[in-house]
């Protein structure tokens, strides 16, 4: 093995470790004589890359699940990258909603651009019959039984309603389609069930509203009118 760089870089190992952008030219000799030779360019950049979004984690057949990018830098452009069996019910800038017609495991991805680099991210969501008992050796128990928004549609006065299997210290946070951040919300207390007021001066449009658990997230759209 031989390898030479534009920039001064040679090894003569099969597997090197580049740090350096330039051009890399690899020749390879085998025990009969035969060479075969490559070349591969490597570009620096120090541009900010992060590919992330938030989804609820399990949902029932034909229900709404909300998928929101939240990536920070905002990268130059994304497109997601969704299963055969998603059904894409609404999008907008930053937001897709999906439902899914059969019981299963699928994958969501995410693939941000910035410049030359590309980053992929992938979550799972979990979809169930809602009617059926959870088999404990495809996955665990939805932890967050109950979470709703009322009314909804509203124009800025609302409340939630969450029940959990067990008592959890919640977080609730509130973003636009955009993804600008509107508000947080931190119980003081931890319970089983909470019922939490909001009244915030919102414009007209769809908003996505987050709870986080430490064993479940989930995400719902909420439309101001």
């Amino acid at each position: 093995y031989s390898w030479i760089s534009s920039n001064g870089f040679n090894s003569k190992e099969a597997s090197i470790t580049i740090t350096k952008e330039g051009t890399y030219t690899a020749t390879v000799t085998s025990s009969l004589g035969c060479v075969a030779t490559d070349t591969i360019i490597i570009n620096y950049s120090n541009q900010e890359i992060n590919a992330e979004f938030l989804m609820s984690s399990q949902t029932y057949i034909d229900e709404e699940v909300v998928v929101f990018h939240t990536s920070n830098p905002t990268p130059e452009s994304f497109d997601w990258m969704l299963p055969n069996e998603a059904k894409v019910v609404e999008e907008k800038e930053n937001t897709v909603v999906l439902s899914f017609s059969k019981a299963g495991a699928y994958e969501v991805g995410l693939l941000t651009k910035v410049g030359d680099c590309v980053q992929e991210t992938y979550k799972k969501v979990v979809v169930e019959e809602e009617s059926s008992l959870v088999d404990p050796g495809d996955t665990e128990t939805p932890f967050i039984e109950v979470f709703s928004i009322s009314p909804n549609p509203n124009k800025g006065s609302f409340s939630v309603s969450i029940d959990l299997v067990e008592a959890t210290p919640i977080s609730l946070r509130i973003f636009n389609t955009q993804g600008q951040f509107i508000t947080k919300h931190i119980p003081n207390e931890t319970l089983e069930e909470y019922s939490i007021p909001f009244t915030v001066n919102l414009a007209s449009g769809m908003y996505v509203v987050v709870l986080e658990t430490a064993k479940q997230t989930q995400v719902k759209r909420m439309i101001v009118d």
